[in-house]
């Protein structure tokens, strides 16, 4: 995916990536974005579930804002606030 586009979006670089998701950072108009990425032919539509529970939250300051749901032929795809980097990468800081 990385180079390549979704849903608009250029793809810029892959994140992380989870058991069936992918994160990866997008860019559009001037701006960044996260992007999660999850196969179609994986049927658990998970990806779909989690942008209608973060578009109820959007009135929350504790959650990333929602900017797009939407699937292609191959992959459906959230995409959100890029936020920072993950918990992850910032405990691996301090070690």
């Amino acid at each position: 995916l990385q180079g390549g586009q979704i849903g608009g979006f250029a793809i810029v670089e892959k994140l992380s990536h989870g058991s069936l998701a992918g994160l990866y950072c997008t860019f559009n108009n001037k701006e960044l974005y996260a992007a999660k990425v999850e196969p179609v032919y994986t049927h658990q539509n998970k990806l779909n579930f989690e942008a209608k529970v973060l578009k109820s939250l959007q009135k929350s300051e504790y959650f990333p804002r929602y900017k797009t749901f939407g699937q292609n032929a191959h992959f459906s795809y959230l995409i959100l606030e890029l936020l920072g980097p993950s918990l992850t990468t910032v405990l691996k800081r301090l070690q």
